[in-house]
């Protein structure tokens, strides 16, 4: 465990180690984040735990909580933070037509975790994912609204985008999440959103922390 000086200096730095570009977005790959934990908190100074699997058609959702500590001197006293992320791992096949859910599990499990560590600050990569979202969402165009762009499954609904994108805003404002919150969203947090409210009933605050949407910066006492 290291000290809570040594660990707000070591946060104070970005990251600048390798990336990858996953869907569109910059991530930190996961061998590397956490090597970073090690680095920032110590081997023994952070520890994860998964929250959250949820399946449905397309692959699986996590949600990991990533709790690090430290040693505040000047209280005298151990101090922790505590930051949840929510990865996606999409389900592929195989030739013969097998899914590999094993790989889809472990995908959305190290998103998950990347995730979580990037809301810790800068020394994890969340610049790059606030300038990757704005990329993103200047160059992301509509499909037409003719053309079936999300499935509910065979035998059911096919939604356009446009429909799909009401159904997701629909969901997010009937659980009182604010149109400031909204604002602050990226599409794929929306619809991580909405999954969390409808499959598995959290509610509100539990939804917005874990998208990293709910919590502060600051370590709490913790013993």
């Amino acid at each position: 465990m290291r000290n809570l000086s040594q660990v707000q200096a070591a946060l104070e730095s970005k990251y600048d180690g390798p990336i990858e570009k996953i869907r569109g977005y910059s991530y930190i790959p996961w061998a590397e984040t956490v090597q970073q934990a090690n680095n920032v908190f110590g081997p023994l100074g952070w520890s994860n735990e998964v929250m959250k699997l949820l399946e449905d058609e397309g692959g699986y959702l996590c949600v990991q909580r990533v709790t690090a500590l430290a040693y505040d001197e000047s209280r005298e006293c151990v101090v922790q933070l505590v930051r949840d992320g929510v990865g996606y791992g999409e389900l592929q096949k195989t030739r013969d037509g097998r899914q590999l859910r094993d790989t889809a599990v472990k995908t959305a499990a190290s998103d998950a975790l990347s995730r979580a560590f990037k809301l810790v600050g800068d020394a994890f990569g969340l610049y790059l994912y606030e300038k990757a979202n704005k990329e993103a969402d200047a160059d992301e165009t509509p499909a037409p609204a003719k053309k079936p762009a999300y499935s509910g499954g065979e035998g059911k609904k096919h939604w356009t985008q446009e429909e799909y994108g009401s159904k997701v805003l629909g969901a997010l404002r009937r659980n009182k999440v604010s149109d400031a919150t909204i604002k602050l969203m990226s599409w794929q947090q929306a619809r991580d959103a909405m999954k969390l409210f409808i499959e598995d009933h959290m509610d509100t605050q539990e939804v917005l922390e874990a998208l990293g949407l709910g919590g502060g910066d600051a370590f709490s006492k913790l013993y």
